[in-house]
């Protein structure tokens, strides 16, 4: 005996949805993977260029680039916490 034809269309389109969310799960999973790369890229490239300085330039350029994102995220709030010192290389 064979079950009506709305139940077996009800499961075909419990189906087809079950797979679209896999399908939507998996791409969120690698788009995530593919900004997480793209960052870890650009600190591997910080890195490199870290290693090739000296002690005293490592430091300097440490200390600039921990106030920078200070820096874009408090624009006008915390003007005073701005380090902006020149310094002789």
């Amino acid at each position: 005996m064979q079950s009506p034809p709305i139940k077996k269309s009800k499961q075909v389109n419990d189906v087809d949805y079950a797979i679209l969310e896999s399908f939507e799960g998996i791409e969120a999973s690698r788009m995530q993977a593919v900004k997480n790369d793209e960052e870890e890229l650009f600190g591997h490239h910080i890195v490199a260029t870290l290693r090739r300085l000296s002690h005293q330039l490592k430091a300097i350029c440490k200390l600039k680039m921990q106030q920078v994102p200070v820096n874009v995220e408090f624009p006008e709030e915390h003007e005073h916490y701005h380090y902006e010192q020149s310094f002789n290389y």
